[in-house]
């Protein structure tokens, strides 16, 4: 072979060499796409899982009898701990054959009063640390007895304190819904839940073509307000927990509202979608792990109107039936 058949052997391998880089690239590529659109979708239905399963939670339950009666912190007591010890190994003191011989006992017996004027200030450190602290522990002690104390004895102000102390709506309000509580005078305690349902509640559906591609398209109608349907009885049922976790109380009326179009007026104006009297005892009997939320809401007096092809209907809001404490 000349030199112009080497040339030209070196040109189609090179070529192929070539090719066969931009067919990996492209293979590459097209891994990367399907493994994206298999994320996007996994991605997706974990969404829908998280908000329409909101109601499952085990949320530690606040003991104001408990705390109503807890034993008051002791005040610390001064104490000469580490002087003790110092004074001790200077009392105790003995000097070695050696510590004579070299004339250290002098030297020796002055760093040992130092270490006791050290001792001194530890212990005054020390009670310093401990005072502070049963400062903040009694503080606490105090709070907590004279909140458990209002709210045993019904005070409506207590009430509402405790729960925004307690804060215990975050992951509900993470994911675009704010809560309101009021108490009446009738001792009625009322949860007004904003779910904002464009903020959270998906108009898109995601799934993998056949070829493993993702696809995106609008949620059918029927589809979608189904998932809105779940969505706002879980967090219905969400804040009914938090609840009863929360403050001394018997039962609780939970309205979730949204803006929907007022067929008076055609304007957006904010409107109860559902209202449920939920008593505690009724609740701590379901298995939420298994119910579906729209489905419980069978089990609590409630207003609902909901249509397939329509969804939410406004409905009013309910009054208590009975004192909630």
């Amino acid at each position: 072979m000349g030199w112009r058949g080497t040339l030209r052997a070196i040109e189609a391998s090179s070529r192929r060499a070539a090719r066969d880089a931009e067919r990996r690239d492209k293979l590459r590529r097209k891994e990367a796409e399907l493994e994206d659109a298999e994320n996007a979708v996994t991605a997706f239905r974990d969404y829908l899982t998280q908000i329409t399963t909101l109601h499952i939670a085990d949320p530690a339950t606040i003991d104001w009898h408990a705390l109503a009666t807890a034993t008051e912190p002791k005040e610390p007591r001064k104490t000469s701990h580490h002087e003790d010890q110092a004074r001790s190994k200077l009392e105790t003191y003995t000097p070695t054959f050696l510590t004579r011989i070299l004339k250290l006992e002098k030297r020796r017996r002055i760093s040992l009063q130092d270490a006791i004027e050290a001792a001194v200030e530890q212990d005054k450190k020390d009670f310093a640390e401990l005072s502070e602290r049963y400062e903040q522990a009694h503080t606490m002690w105090k709070d907590n007895k004279d909140i458990a104390e209002k709210l045993l004895a019904g005070d409506a102000t207590a009430f509402i304190d405790a729960i925004r102390t307690a804060n215990r709506f975050e992951q509900i309000s993470d994911i675009g819904t704010r809560i309101e509580v009021r108490v009446t005078d009738d001792r009625g305690i009322y949860f007004d839940l904003n779910v904002m349902s464009k903020e959270v509640v998906p108009s898109e559906k995601y799934t993998l073509l056949q070829s493993g591609r993702l696809s995106t398209r609008e949620m059918p109608k029927g589809e979608f307000f189904e998932l809105y349907k779940d969505y706002v009885c879980s967090c219905l049922l969400r804040v009914a927990i938090e609840a009863f976790a929360t403050i001394p109380i018997k039962s609780v009326v939970v309205t979730a509202v949204d803006e929907m179009i007022n067929p008076k007026n055609g304007l957006l104006e904010k409107q109860a979608l559902i209202s449920a009297f939920i008593p505690k005892e009724t609740l701590d009997k379901l298995n939420l792990e298994n119910v579906d939320p729209s489905d419980a809401m069978q089990n609590f007096l409630h207003n609902m109107n909901f249509k397939k092809t329509k969804g939410f209907e406004p409905v009013n809001a309910l009054e208590h039936p009975s004192p909630c404490f």
